[in-house]
């Protein structure tokens, strides 16, 4: 049986803007200063992120250890699919009456085609903890079909 690991941080997380839809795209640019000015924001540009989250998940530190740079991640994640997929960001008290009773929700979330809901934020955090099985672009791939 696989070993269940916590994907969420266990701390109060100390970000540079508050998580509201409008801050969504200064999040991503911090993340996007910090690790690589060069990202542009293209779908091709995920394959950078996955890389930058394999080498902070194999130094051996904890989603804790990383839980603000995820969160900035999963923003940079969500803005390369606002960009290219016409996605919105949206707090994610506009959408819990769809959400099961007990799944994690990030405070902001997208909305994309008709009311399709994506966390991209919560999908950075998994990648860090689950590995390659939550690959992000894997599921941009996914929903770029579905355009």
């Amino acid at each position: 049986m696989p070993q269940v690991v916590n994907a969420f941080p266990s701390r109060n997380i100390k970000l540079p803007y508050a998580p509201v839809p409008e801050n969504a795209i200064k999040l991503a640019e911090n993340f996007r200063e910090i690790v690589n000015p060069a990202l542009n924001y293209t779908p091709e540009s995920l394959a950078f992120v996955e890389v930058f989250i394999e080498q902070c998940r194999a130094s051996g530190k904890t989603v804790d250890d990383y839980a603000e740079t995820l969160f900035c991640a999963g923003c940079y994640f969500g803005q390369v699919i606002a960009r290219n997929l016409a996605g919105k960001w949206l707090l994610a008290v506009q959408v819990l009456a769809g959400i099961p009773p007990g799944t994690v929700i990030m405070p902001i979330v997208l909305v994309i085609k008709v009311n399709e809901l994506v966390d991209p934020i919560a999908r950075a955090y998994q990648r860090f903890s689950n590995g390659d099985i939550d690959s992000l672009l894997d599921l941009y791939e996914h929903l770029a079909k579905g355009k």
